[in-house]
């Protein structure tokens, strides 16, 4: 049964989404609000990322109980790693695209009248 708590972790608003399974193992997910959310805000956020949440929670690796911390943090830094390959791509690619419209425009340049 999954739970979710909201707590204040300065300066954000933060949602972390438990879901234990019945070994013991706990998964989780944490979700960083801005300002404080209120109960509709919190409603209709579940309404469109609560499948989300709960897939994310379950591919999430799972820990004993204290170990919960850890596992976000370990669960973070992989999206941090994968987003950073990510933006690499993209910027490679742009890169890439500027030099070809600057090489498309020195020959349209040198084409003549």
């Amino acid at each position: 049964m999954p739970t979710m708590t909201v707590y204040f972790d300065k300066p954000f608003w933060v949602a972390v989404l438990e879901h234990h399974d019945g070994a013991g193992c706990v998964r989780a997910v944490r979700h960083v609000f801005g300002s404080e959310p209120t109960d509709p805000e919190l409603y209709e956020f579940l309404l469109r990322h609560g499948v989300e949440l709960l897939r994310r929670a379950e591919s999430a690796t799972p820990v004993a109980g204290d170990d919960a911390a850890e596992a976000l943090g370990a669960d973070r830094q992989h999206r941090r790693a994968e987003a950073r390959v990510a933006r690499r791509e993209r910027r490679e690619a742009e890169s890439a695209e500027r030099y070809a419209q600057r090489r498309a425009k020195a020959r349209a340049k040198h084409r003549g009248h």
